[in-house]
């Protein structure tokens, strides 16, 4: 029993040594953050938007006019044989940055093609822009879109990159699934996803 409470006696002794500190000794400054474009938490405006996208290279194609009540921009990324049209802009209330691909009106056939439509939505779950982006019918125009959105918090450069690329690379690597010319006959059931 003594050695066990002059064992702890000692490791106590040993435990308050070691937390004190040496006056002699700086108290280490931490390091400055580093800066980006918008500060974690911070909203990306339309303005600061738009200047990342000149500032990222980007070839715009139609930019927002003064009178427009949304900011959207429309801009054309190319990878092999594919241009991707893709608009960007900020949700009303600024809480989201959007990015959307028109990609084709649907007439009659494609909307009655059951195993075609099937395949967009498995594929809107989780399998595109990392489970950020869906496909999407304007029930109005019956136009199909390729869409994705992110909170508006901390956008950097590279985040934006990011988005617009993760975009770009659903649409290329599925297009299969929305070029209504290679979809499936009426009836035919066609069920793999790429991954």
């Amino acid at each position: 029993m003594r050695k066990i409470t002059l064992l702890a006696a000692v490791t106590a002794a040993a435990l308050t040594l070691g937390t004190t500190t040496n006056a002699q000794e700086p108290t280490p400054t931490p390091a400055p953050a580093k800066t980006t474009a918008t500060q974690a938490g911070k909203k990306l405006t339309d303005d600061e938007l738009m200047k990342m996208l000149d500032d990222l290279g980007y070839e715009i194609t139609k930019r927002p006019a003064e009178t427009d009540t949304v900011k959207r921009v429309q801009i054309k990324v190319s990878r092999g044989k594919m241009d991707v049209p893709l608009s960007i802009n900020l949700n009303g209330d600024k809480s989201l940055l959007m990015a959307y691909v028109n990609v084709g009106k649907m007439g009659d056939a494609e909307l009655a093609n059951s195993a075609a439509l099937l395949k967009l939505l498995e594929l809107n779950d989780g399998f595109l822009v990392d489970g950020k982006g869906k496909f999407l019918v304007n029930p109005k125009t019956k136009m199909l879109w390729m869409s994705a959105t992110s909170e508006n918090r901390g956008i950097t450069p590279k985040v934006l990159r990011d988005h617009i690329e993760g975009v770009v690379a659903s649409v290329c690597d599925h297009e299969d699934a929305w070029d209504f010319s290679k979809w499936p006959k009426a009836g035919e059931v066609k069920t793999e996803v790429k991954k």
